[in-house]
């Protein structure tokens, strides 16, 4: 894309003064992990490295932009081509399952890793690249009617937790793009949530928010739960 028409893109985040890292890895390209990319890339964020090892499944269709015809194709690369329909300037690099051996393997140097996978074990070794490696790291997560983001590991397991696949745990959209919108707000901002928790959803009578550095007795969203309001969060 040249200069010109990259800046009438953006023309309208300009004043803003974002700090637009230069390369982010997305690790995960499914609910939440694809809106993460086509943020970034809707953004200004100029190269993205995408890692999936997984197909599409028709359960995915309820959070991705992609239709009954990208059933069985690669996540990564179905990605890809989403991105450059939007962002034909994006520099990406579709790529299979993240392992730290594969990611050495190809140089990845890159800003910032978000982590959308779908298990403790997973999340662990991308976080522990991204310690060694010194790259800022955010983990996503949606499940049920909450999303919700950290920079280190979180401190629970699912009970779904050993299966690949978020196919038994209920989601819909909105909690996929509240994560995603949460992760890229600290990324292009030049920033990360560090030891935080943040999670937003339905809560039953209405939309809340949980910051854990405001509520540290607990680590979880739970309907019913009073929850602090736009105006409390940092």
């Amino acid at each position: 894309m040249a200069a010109d028409e990259r800046d009438q893109t953006l023309l309208r985040q300009q004043a803003l003064e974002l700090k637009l890292p230069g390369s982010v890895a997305v690790v995960g390209c499914g609910g939440v992990g694809s809106w993460v990319a086509l943020f970034l890339a809707l953004s200004g964020v100029e190269e993205l490295w995408l890692f999936d090892g997984d197909t599409v499944s028709e359960h995915n269709l309820n959070r991705v932009l992609l239709t009954k015809a990208d059933v069985g194709a690669s996540k990564s690369e179905k990605l890809e081509e989403l991105i450059h329909k939007y962002r034909p300037g994006c520099v990406t690099y579709a790529c299979g399952k993240w392992t730290p051996e594969v990611a050495d393997g190809v140089g990845l140097h890159v800003d910032y890793v978000v982590a959308a996978t779908d298990t403790t074990a997973s999340r662990e070794q991308v976080a522990e690249w991204a310690g060694r490696e010194e790259v800022r790291y955010i983990e996503v997560a949606a499940e049920g009617e909450v999303g919700s983001i950290t920079g280190e590991i979180a401190e629970f397991v699912t009970p779904e937790d050993g299966q690949v696949g978020y196919q038994s745990v209920p989601v819909w959209l909105g909690p996929a793009v509240g994560a995603a919108l949460m992760a890229v707000s600290y990324v292009v901002h030049g920033a990360g949530p560090g030891d935080r928790v943040l999670r937003a959803g339905w809560d039953g009578d209405g939309y809340g928010l949980y910051d854990s550095s405001k509520q540290p007795e607990s680590m979880y969203y739970e309907p019913g739960e009073e929850n602090i309001t736009n105006e409390e969060v940092g």
